[in-house]
């Protein structure tokens, strides 16, 4: 059954990806005061994601773990939720790549960048929680 949604993850996210875009841009359009406070949390969520990533992939989520401590998981599900959001707020709203900032560039790059998200959230989850959510180390 996870299998199952982590194959719908991907076009659910090249769906709604196109949907959010669409209805940043007319946010922004409409309050561009908000444009700037806008990159600047995206581009602060995606920094702190690649930290993560990183600090997963180097040390190991147990080790990230146990040096954030019990603060670690909701932070992360917080930028699993953030992640995909930000990344469509950073790529439409960047006024210097025009191609980039076109949904049907975005929809893609958000479907392959958000079935990566995904599986680390099962990666982490799982490490801490374990394969049955009751025999990891933190359940």
């Amino acid at each position: 059954m996870e299998l199952f949604g982590i194959l719908l993850s991907a076009p659910f996210l090249f769906v709604i990806s196109i949907v959010y875009a669409v209805l940043i841009r007319k946010v922004t359009d409409r309050w561009v005061i908000l444009t700037k406070p806008i990159l600047w949390m995206s581009s602060g969520i995606m920094v702190l994601f690649a930290i993560e990533a990183i600090a997963v992939v180097s040390a190991g989520t147990i080790e990230v773990r146990k040096a954030v401590g019990s603060l670690y998981y909701p932070v992360h599900l917080l930028l699993f939720f953030l992640t995909v959001p930000s990344i469509v707020n950073v790529m439409r709203l960047q006024r210097r790549i025009a191609l980039v900032s076109k949904w049907y560039v975005i929809a893609p790059v958000c479907a392959l960048l958000g079935l990566g998200i995904v599986l680390f959230q099962y990666v982490v989850s799982e490490a801490l929680f374990g394969i049955d959510g009751m025999s990891g180390p933190y359940s």
